[in-house]
């Protein structure tokens, strides 16, 4: 009997290795490091037998994906599953936090922004980098007018404070400002989006552990896979650096207006 007719769906999907997918092809290639090390450590005989007839022996064999990581990391199961409030959510929580982290560890690492990187003459003022630079600038005003509510002195260091510490009332700000800039996206835009940040959070974590996993090699062809999709699909729209540099510019204008 077949794996998949043998095993539940209820939690798990099951794709044949030989299918022609780069999913598939990731996998195999995963799968053939363990048989070989396998072999290696034990000197199998059956191992031994699969990979010398490995053309024929890969005909049998499958890989399993589990749908909690499917539902979580694909864009399109995403779109599915969550209603675009929640979507929201979600990114305008994370967006608002890493941005105001790339500040904060500009003040701890006492370096500038972006490695001092500025824009050349004549570059396009819709570029990245611009981009960054006017969100950048959007979240420390926010920052320096919270500061001003504490006291009308040493605004910039107050300012400076509540972006180290994410100071609750400042955060809060930011998230109804990532919310606004995020209306024009469509859900689908959302659902993608959402799903490379899901993908950033698990190769930032993967990193950050003390004891790398060195078996989890399918882990890793899901992660890229991932990865690889989320990236063409975001192609279709406007960045979010972007498109959180557009509101951001309204609300620098607006100030300027008022000072005038």
């Amino acid at each position: 009997q077949k794996l998949p007719e043998s095993c539940s769906k209820d939690s798990i999907e099951v794709f044949p290795l030989n299918e022609n997918s780069p999913l598939a092809k990731g996998n195999e290639e995963a799968l053939l490091v363990h048989l070989q090390n396998h072999k290696k450590r034990t000197n199998s005989e059956l191992v031994n037998s699969i990979l010398n007839n490995w053309d024929k022996e890969r005909n049998h064999f499958y890989y399993i994906v589990p749908k909690s990581l499917i539902n979580y990391h694909r864009g399109e199961n995403i779109f599915k599953i969550l209603d675009r409030k929640t979507m929201i959510e979600e990114l305008s929580v994370a967006v608002a936090k890493n941005n105001t982290k790339i500040i904060a560890d500009a003040y701890h690492n006492k370096k500038e922004l972006f490695d001092g990187e500025i824009p050349e003459y004549g570059d396009d003022v819709k570029s990245e980098l611009t981009s960054k630079l006017i969100v950048a600038t959007g979240l420390y005003r926010r920052a320096a007018n919270e500061a001003k509510k504490i006291s009308k002195h040493d605004i910039d260091r107050n300012a400076k404070k509540l972006i180290i510490t994410q100071e609750r009332k400042f955060m809060d700000t930011l998230y109804k400002d990532m919310k606004e800039a995020f209306i024009d996206y469509s859900n689908e835009a959302l659902a993608h989006l959402l799903a490379k940040k899901r993908v950033e959070d698990y190769k930032e974590a993967s990193l950050n552990r003390e004891v790398a996993d060195t078996n989890a090699l399918g882990s890793t062809v899901w992660v890229m896979e991932c990865d690889k999709v989320n990236i063409e699909k975001l192609k279709n729209y406007t960045s979010m650096n972007k498109q959180l540099a557009a509101y951001y510019l309204t609300v620098l204008v607006e100030e300027v207006a008022v000072a005038v």
